[in-house]
């Protein structure tokens, strides 16, 4: 009984190995699936931030760069003295800061890394408060003024540093984001890298774990093929040897049957027929 019950629990098993080994290659499959779309989300999103840093730098260079020409034109206006000559300048000085208002523009969207909000509005203010300076000045320079001008330049250059201060402060946190972003790509990776590994040792193990899990009940089942086999021998052996003695011990009383009714068959002729059906079935036993 003992014997049966292990041999339905074993074949029990070896109906669930194809099950475990579907189970093992779903968990295989959908892990390293997760670990796929989940890397690309986060690159993407990263992707996306770093992108942003890059834009938000040259942004901000061109703000600086703008702010730069807007003070070496009006540094060049102050010094000429006739209207023709200050024409040129004073185009040069309205594209520039049309290029500065396209530039800033193109940035206002694009202050979204913590603290550039803050840093962005400080900026704002400082080139909003030189512009009408710079007409002040330009306007002294007009009507060469040029004593004047330039005092009323020395008086908004501090300003202008002040502009090229938070402007540098924006490229700093850019290019920090930036790096941040690229470090944090590198340890995506890397812990996907990890992640898969994991996933691929523990997908390994549990093949090797199953592999040998049947090879071993598929020898258990062999074997006990293999003795079933062998008792089932010996017992036809059991069974023919038992057939051997059990012919043996009739073969002696059916023997004195079949004479008793020879003699009787010879002192009765009237009964012959009835004692021959006796002796046939004796014969018959005895073969």
């Amino acid at each position: 009984m003992e014997q049966d019950r292990s041999t339905v629990h074993r074949g029990g098993a070896v109906r669930l190995l194809p099950l475990a080994f579907v189970v093992v290659i779903a968990a295989f499959v959908l892990g390293n699936l997760l670990a796929l779309l989940s890397a690309r989300r986060i690159q993407a999103a990263n992707r996306r931030i770093s992108q942003n840093a890059m834009v938000s730098i040259v942004d901000v260079s061109r703000i600086v760069h703008d702010i730069d020409l807007v003070r070496l034109f009006i540094a060049a206006h102050i010094f000429e003295t006739t209207t023709a000559q200050m024409a040129p300048l004073e185009r040069n000085i309205a594209q520039a800061e049309a290029d500065l208002d396209g530039a800033a523009r193109d940035y206002d969207r694009l202050a979204i890394f913590p603290g550039e909000q803050q840093v962005w509005g400080n900026l704002q203010e400082l080139m909003d408060g030189v512009r009408q300076p710079i007409r002040d000045v330009l306007e002294l320079s007009r009507t060469n003024q040029d004593v004047e001008a330039r005092k009323a330049f020395a008086t908004i250059e501090k300003r202008f540093g002040d502009i090229n201060q938070q402007a540098e402060l924006l490229l700093k946190l850019n290019r920090d984001e930036a790096a941040r972003t690229v470090d944090e790509i590198q340890n995506l990776q890397r812990r996907s890298l990890l992640f898969l590994a994991v996933i691929t040792a523990i997908g390994t193990v549990l093949g090797l774990f199953v592999t040998v899990s049947v090879t071993r009940i598929r020898k258990r089942r062999d074997q006990e093929l293999a003795e079933a086999a062998l008792l089932l021998e010996a017992r036809n052996r059991e069974l023919d040897a038992f057939a051997g003695r059990v012919a043996h011990d009739l073969r002696g009383p059916l023997t004195v049957i079949n004479l008793s009714a020879l003699k009787l068959s010879q002192a009765k002729p009237e009964e012959d027929s009835a004692l021959a059906v006796l002796r046939r079935g004796i014969e018959g036993w005895t073969d």
